[in-house]
């Protein structure tokens, strides 16, 4: 099953300035979300089957470093909710490394 899931952090951030034009950031906080789209791909084995919860929520940590504009950032997300009434318990992770410019 592939689910797509809206997901908005909620992040306290500190940063040391490490040498001029570089800094170096730590976040972490929570994440609340909302699943919007859900779709089996082999729809004859799972005709009807449960989709589970349409919402979601867990903790969310990122770490990384700014140079200049440019940033360079590692996150680790990890979903609490509970699926399928089976208790409260982690479910999903997700590691994500971004790169990016600041506008």
């Amino acid at each position: 099953m592939v689910r797509h899931l809206l997901q908005v952090p909620i992040r306290a951030r500190f940063s040391w300035e490490i040498a001029e034009d570089t800094r170096f950031f730590v976040s972490a906080g929570a994440y609340v979300g909302a699943y919007f789209a859900n779709d089996w791909k082999q729809t004859t084995l799972m005709q009807g089957a449960d989709y589970g919860k349409a919402f979601d929520w867990g903790v969310t940590a990122t770490v990384g470093i700014e140079v200049k504009r440019w940033f360079f950032r590692l996150g680790y997300d990890i979903s609490l909710a509970k699926e399928y009434d089976d208790g409260i318990s982690p479910k999903y992770h997700v590691g994500t490394i971004s790169i990016g410019y600041k506008f």
